[in-house]
């Protein structure tokens, strides 16, 4: 955590349940409040169902409920109340909060005479440097997803393709539906959630974010994006890997070439001490160098996806950024890198890997071979 010189407020909803399981190693299914003083004591409130986990799993932390602070029945499921009770309690009349610390916990806060300080960056940087343990955990995740796409493309190059161009699976058409299902069912069985896979086909790759549905079709570009995250321990995997059933058209083989190749630019140009921006301007300049340009289309961006990855870890997308940011990378971080190219009325490729950064390098958090042409 970036040091300050006053308490540290958590709201332990939404995101910030992420920055509470860093900070005290308690993963909550419930809303939790976590006070940090300045001397670094930790006090955690939890509700009474988790208490005794909290107490077994919240490392170096004090662990209130909202009975020990006395907070009425009739209030026992209002966090504000444990906010201002447990602030009460160690007497913080100034604390630090994030930006997004939401308004309607604020208000009782100013209300009780707690003056809150806005934090603008993040309140725990260390996330972004993981820990050995840290990356077993991204590890076991992303095996679940290598595991999850290597079937997931078996079952494509096993379909035969129909006279009117359609998959089909035995007597069956394969959907989109059909394998995202296929894949979230692997996923579970590994001890991951992933229910919201991509499993996008034609023109509907040209949407990074669109989940894709109905019948895959040979000739066009089946992009499959699996991002899991395992629950028990929160921590994401992310893999992305484009196929195409039958031969490809010249446009889309060229495409893949280049993507593959601004992939392997990042890579060899990933290490320690390197900034992020340096890994995406390689990216850019092997794209460019093979005709390939961000450009504006009806006012659409196409050609070269934004940004050359991200960090992933309790989040699926935490820093750093790689992209224009002027951070340095650090031993420990974990990129998701995912060059592509995307136009209309050809579609998009992708591909993406999880990678750890190293003192001289990277390397693979769990390799998986890249095919294109099934």
């Amino acid at each position: 955590m970036k040091k300050t010189e006053l308490p540290l407020l958590v709201s332990g909803t939404g995101e910030s349940l992420n920055d509470v399981q860093h900070l005290t190693g308690f993963k909550s299914v419930s809303r939790v409040v976590l006070l940090k003083l300045e001397n670094g004591e930790q006090h955690l409130v939890v509700p009474q169902a988790e208490y005794s986990r909290a107490l077994r799993n919240a490392r170096s932390s004090f662990v209130w409920t909202p009975e020990m602070l006395n907070v009425s029945s009739r209030n026992r499921n209002d966090i504000r109340k444990w906010i201002t009770a447990i602030l009460a309690e160690k007497n913080v009349k100034r604390v630090h909060v994030m930006a997004d610390f939401p308004h309607s916990y604020a208000l009782p806060v100013i209300k009780c005479g707690v003056r809150l300080d806005i934090i603008n960056h993040s309140i725990v940087s260390g996330r972004s440097t993981k820990k050995p343990n840290e990356i077993r955990r991204i590890g076991d995740t992303q095996q679940a997803a290598v595991i999850a796409m290597r079937s997931a493309i078996s079952l494509i190059q096993r379909s035969k393709i129909d006279t009117d161009g359609t998959l089909k699976q035995g007597n069956h058409h394969l959907t989109a539906e059909f394998l995202r299902k296929f894949i979230a069912k692997i996923l579970i069985d590994h001890g991951c959630d992933g229910a919201c896979s991509i499993v996008a086909c034609g023109q509907q790759t040209e949407d990074p974010h669109e989940q894709g549905s109905g019948v895959l079709k040979a000739f066009e570009p089946i992009l499959l994006d699996i991002f899991p995250r395992h629950i028990t321990h929160g921590f994401w995997g992310d893999i992305t890997r484009t196929v195409v059933k039958g031969r490809p058209t010249p446009e889309l083989r060229k495409m893949y070439n280049a993507v593959r190749a601004a992939f392997d630019a990042a890579l060899s140009t990933i290490k320690a001490g390197i900034q992020a921006k340096t890994v995406h301007k390689a990216v850019i300049a092997e794209f460019k160098a093979r005709g390939y340009e961000a450009e504006m289309k009806d006012g659409l961006l196409t050609g070269v996806i934004s940004c050359t990855g991200h960090g992933i870890g309790l989040s699926l997308h935490e820093d750093p950024i790689v992209c224009s940011d002027p951070v340095k990378l650090t031993s420990g971080n974990v990129l998701a890198i995912e060059p592509g190219l995307c136009y209309p009325g050809i579609g998009a490729v992708r591909i993406e890997d999880l990678v750890e950064v190293t003192s001289d390098g990277c390397k693979y958090i769990a390799p998986c071979e890249r095919k294109f042409e099934l």
